[in-house]
């Protein structure tokens, strides 16, 4: 691969490193130690500019190259566009969480806009969504603030300023909450699908989930967010879900048990025209006309990327097409979604321990091709899922 634009991620040796498809080591960086994230989402861009934890602060540079912005952070996520956003940490909340106010700043490092918002999201299109602090219920704030979110453009002039909670945007529109209902808005602020739903999921190729609520949310829980890394509530949800068009019309009605408990998480998106649902236990697909069509039968499952999906049996990891035949029998103990034709898979490897002279077993990660064979062979402590490759 000749000035390779496009990579993989992985950790050996503890040092984060990038590979071509082909597993050839491209770069490796020169420390070791240390908390490596390796980006899931396949095949990155070595060109672009990422926030990096240099010492105890973040800065940026690019995946492959010198640093561009000092670091000066407390925390700080990747550029979208010319703007980027960065936090102050302020305490810590009375789970020993720390608390950050959120700015903004531009490519060359400079702040726009200071540190003010309790949460906040990425610009897109030139607005972002934001949540004012909350300076009477600082403790909690993360959970139970009742500041509004709001709507500004790229020099923090409000736009809207009347939502209970937000999401990021995608494909033009953004979850909103409004008096317990959830909607969405476009990028002028204005109601699109009026808020009337127990819960909605982001626009993926032009759909979202919603859940009609069976009984109230049991539980909150923690999980990370996709988009910016950080730790958001969702509930454990009792109940169906259904699938709207950008214009609010069903295309399926709420018959169906989610596939997972997060309803508002990723994992219950459609991929390439299925979805995952969940009966007594067991996992499979509807399409989007609500038929099912790989009925459940696996004990756990992931979406479909590149015409084939993981799934588990015994604990075992294979794949299966969309017509639900085993294309690859389970013999991983996980794997990843295709991108780029192949897949990250772990595997039980036997190696010699330098110290003891003797072989121990260790599971680690290779890739595999379409057919199943190992075209990577198992040496990676961390490797980067080949799906939605980039």
């Amino acid at each position: 691969m000749d000035n390779p634009t496009l990579a993989f991620e992985i950790v050996q040796n503890k040092k984060l490193g990038y590979i071509d498809n082909n597993g050839n080591l491209i770069h490796q960086t020169k420390e070791k130690g240390g908390l490596h994230i390796v980006d899931y989402r396949g095949a990155i861009n070595l060109n672009e500019i990422i926030a990096v934890k240099i010492g105890d602060l973040y800065g940026y540079r690019k995946r492959i190259g010198d640093v561009i912005i000092p670091p000066q952070f407390d925390m700080a996520v990747n550029f979208e566009g010319d703007r980027a956003l960065i936090g102050k940490k302020i305490g810590s909340d009375k789970y020993n969480q720390p608390i950050y106010l959120w700015g903004y700043i531009n490519t060359k490092g400079e702040i726009i806009i200071d540190y003010q918002y309790i949460n906040a999201y990425s610009y897109y299109n030139e607005v972002a969504l934001v949540q004012e602090q909350d300076k009477n219920d600082q403790l909690n704030q993360y959970i139970s603030s009742k500041k509004l979110w709001y709507l500004i453009d790229q020099n923090g002039k409000i736009i809207s300023h009347k939502f209970n909670w937000a999401k990021y945007f995608s494909e033009g529109r953004a979850p909103v909450e409004i008096d317990k209902r959830y909607g969405f808005i476009n990028t002028k602020g204005e109601i699109i699908v009026e808020p009337q739903y127990d819960w909605v999921t982001s626009f993926k190729d032009n759909i979202s989930r919603i859940a009609i609520k069976d009984d109230k949310y049991s539980n909150l829980a923690n999980s990370i967010d996709p988009k910016t890394g950080f730790t958001i509530i969702t509930p454990y949800f009792e109940g169906k879900f259904g699938v709207i068009d950008p214009s609010g019309n069903y295309i399926i009605q709420p018959i169906h048990q989610a596939a997972n408990f997060h309803f508002g998480s990723e994992y219950n998106d459609f991929y390439e025209g299925l979805a995952l649902i969940e009966k007594e236990g067991k996992y499979g697909f509807i399409n989007l006309k609500g038929l099912i069509v790989i009925p459940p039968q696996f004990d756990n499952a992931w979406h479909f990327t590149e015409g084939l999906a993981s799934v588990s049996i015994n604990n075992k990891c294979g794949y299966i097409n969309t017509k639900g035949e085993m294309v690859i029998e389970p013999k991983f103990i996980f794997g990843w979604g295709f991108s780029e034709g192949l897949a990250a898979i772990q595997k039980k490897v036997s190696i010699l321990d330098e110290k003891t002279g003797k072989k121990k077993s260790l599971s680690k990660w290779g890739y595999i091709s379409k057919t199943g064979e190992i075209v990577i062979e198992p040496q990676f402590s961390v490797a980067s899922a080949f799906h939605d490759g980039l």
